[in-house]
């Protein structure tokens, strides 16, 4: 028994860029790649399951990644996708998929119906059979769970598990996973038995240090949840102004500051964020102050980030196509628009693999380089994505 998972229209993945950004994902590279550990890889004469990689072919935030996968499902998945998800960044050169306040950490409640359990509700030994039951009503199960368990490793890691099948007789849960070799998502089999144990050690964990459990809780919305695509939601008109709203603001980009009061009414902290072709900027002098500083080292939260910059590219691709296709635009100025932001992709991954490999090498020269890209990336963002927005308001104008 499964429930259907979200097929990407391709499943090309570009191996250079993705393989090292498996590295700060899920630590189950032994567990692909060392298939025996873990309850054997899928059969060459197994049928293969689809797997959602929708953030460009990749999925550098997990907790999106799952989602997104089962909203793909939806008869409005891609224009729910498309008219969602901007990216921020926080001072420091950590980039996220939000609103520019905070993550997306999980809720989506205008599209997924969410219930979260206790672990301990149902007990260790009967976990499997209501696994099997809520499967068996259409829903996706989530849980967290000791990676370190699935791998037959002794260090203790917390991370969810998205099953969305189950085999009774072979007594095994499929799961898709990240392959370490080629960055894909694939199917997996994890027996009933290792998944228990692996939830078992979380269980213990959480009696030991309980605000670790509202804390990932208030995140992530574990440890046990299960999940179902809503009946309804949003019509076109909708998916056109929340598409052109999120175009807007990304190419206007923003820097704000946040101030935190404390109780003496007095200010606190001040946190900075970019939003939208804003994060450019942002990362522009993230990397200026580390060119300034010789004595500061390389973030590997730098090149993620990079790379997240460039996953974001590919959703807004769907969202310039959302409105062409739903407005009907044929404006050829509005198509050669799109042309160019697809094409200055390929600058944006080049500034990623040059981060790589100035982390790798621990040395600093081709951190101007990366400017240069960025600031060229920016200029030619910045016009093409407002003219396209000027387009789509003048063939909305021409709609409602």
């Amino acid at each position: 028994m499964k429930v259907a998972l979200y097929k990407p229209e391709t499943d090309e993945v570009d191996v250079n860029v993705v393989a090292y950004a498996n590295e700060a994902w899920l630590n189950l590279r032994g567990c692909i790649e060392n298939p025996s550990e873990c309850g054997g890889k899928r059969g060459p004469n197994e049928p293969k399951k689809p797997f959602n990689v929708f953030f460009c072919k990749k999925g550098s935030e997990c907790w999106n990644f799952f989602r997104t996968s089962i909203i793909g499902t939806a008869p409005s998945g891609h224009e729910w996708i498309a008219s969602h998800y901007a990216v921020f960044m926080h001072w420091g050169g950590h980039i996220h998929f939000g609103d520019g306040l905070d993550r997306y950490a999980t809720p989506y409640y205008d599209i997924l119906e969410q219930r979260s359990f206790p672990l301990e509700q149902y007990g260790v030994q009967d976990l499997a059979s209501h696994i099997e039951r809520w499967i068996d009503a259409g829903a996706y199960v989530m849980l967290d769970a000791d990676t370190g368990k699935l791998i037959e490793n002794p260090e203790f890691r917390i991370h969810e598990l998205l099953m969305y099948g189950y085999d009774e007789e072979r007594r095994i849960f499929y799961s898709p996973l990240q392959n370490g070799r080629t960055g894909k998502f694939e199917e997996f089999e994890l027996r009933y038995d290792t998944v228990l144990a692996a939830v078992e050690s979380v269980i213990a964990y959480y009696r030991e240090y309980p605000l670790e459990r509202v804390k990932r809780a208030c995140q992530y919305f574990y440890p046990l949840t299960t999940i179902k695509i809503r009946a309804a939601h949003y019509d076109d008109t909708l998916f056109i102004l929340m598409a052109l709203k999120k175009l807007e603001a990304e190419y206007t980009g923003y820097r704000r500051e946040f101030v935190r009061y404390e109780q003496t009414r007095e200010a606190g902290e001040c946190f900075v964020n970019y939003t939208g072709l804003g994060c450019l900027i942002g990362m522009r002098d993230v990397l200026a102050g580390l060119i300034s500083t010789p004595d500061v080292g390389l973030s590997f939260s730098i090149g993620t980030s990079l790379f997240k910059l460039y996953e974001h590219r590919g959703i807004l691709v769907s969202t310039l196509e959302l409105l062409r296709d739903k407005l009907g635009i044929s404006d050829t100025a509005y198509d050669s628009g799109l042309e160019t932001y697809k094409a200055r992709s390929g600058i944006m991954r080049e500034a990623y693999l040059l981060m790589k490999k100035a982390e790798i090498s621990n040395k600093k020269n081709s951190l101007p380089g990366i400017i240069q890209r960025l600031d060229a990336v920016y200029e030619s963002d910045y016009t093409s994505l407002r003219d396209m927005a000027s387009i789509a308001r003048q063939a909305l104008a021409g709609r409602l």
